[in-house]
């Protein structure tokens, strides 16, 4: 299992290297978001990523000249132009994450750890109801 981490100032393009990356495993493997989380701060940073990421899958897919700097960027992190089983992977991604998107783990630094603390209040010795203040 491997850790990125990323920081960086506000609007230093964080979110669309986060997506590069992202659908750079897609185009590895259409299955990778189920064991793939991206963690962002805001809200407006996690509903960004997801929005990319499903458009520029439909846009490798239909139409890549919608989405020219993100190909570029992903050619790049991929070493090669797009071959045929990618976009038939970005195909695939797209209509798994679609049909699964509660496996889509894009979420913001505190519902992470929310799902973390839920998952072991037991352990933790709390009920599972608990409030966080």
């Amino acid at each position: 299992m491997e850790l990125k981490t990323y920081t960086a100032s506000a609007g230093s393009g964080k979110t669309f290297r986060l997506t590069v990356e992202y659908i750079s495993k897609l185009l590895k493997d259409p299955y990778s978001y189920k064991t793939t989380l991206a963690v962002t701060f805001t809200n407006k940073a996690t509903n960004e990523m997801k929005s990319r990421i499903l458009s520029v899958l439909w846009s490798i897919i239909f139409n890549p000249e919608d989405v020219k700097d993100e190909i570029k960027e992903i050619e790049k992190e991929l070493g090669h132009s797009f071959s045929q089983s990618e976009k038939d992977n970005a195909k695939k991604a797209l209509d798994l994450i679609l049909h699964d998107y509660h496996h889509f783990w894009i979420e913001t630094i505190d519902s992470f750890f929310q799902r973390v603390l839920r998952n072991m209040a037991k352990e933790v010795g709390v009920s599972s109801g608990f409030e966080i203040l």
